[in-house]
């Protein structure tokens, strides 16, 4: 997968558009609880998901469930959380519905800004 990116005069780098699946602010419980979010993918397509919280102590992640019910794997994963924001990719198996459920690290409760957007290739 090639990716682009272009400099604007006088300016940084800036990475292609993304198509924009899911964009959703969810509370999340504390005491190992979880608030999930659904949106349609296609087999094939690279997803991005950013996870955005005030509380730096949140340390948000993510487990995807696939539309067969099966696992995706934890997007993005516990150990990459920093200062209250997460973010990685994966490629999506199937085309249907996915579900995303966002957890906290640190068992604390809080809000999360979750984005998900189809990566160009």
């Amino acid at each position: 997968m090639a990716l682009s990116a272009s400099i604007l005069p006088g300016g940084c780098p800036q990475p292609p558009p993304a198509f924009l699946l899911a964009d959703q602010v969810l509370d999340i419980p504390g005491a190992g609880g979880y608030a999930a979010i659904s949106f349609r993918g296609a087999a094939g397509q690279t997803i991005r998901v950013t996870l955005v919280s005030a509380e730096s102590c949140l340390s948000p992640y993510a487990s995807l469930r696939n539309p067969d019910g099966s696992s995706g794997g934890y997007v993005p994963a516990l150990d990459t959380a920093l200062c209250g924001g997460n973010t990685g990719q994966t490629t999506l198996a199937l085309t249907g519905t996915y579900s995303l459920s966002v957890f906290s690290g640190a068992n604390a409760g809080g809000r999360v800004a979750v984005t998900i957007e189809a990566v160009p290739e």
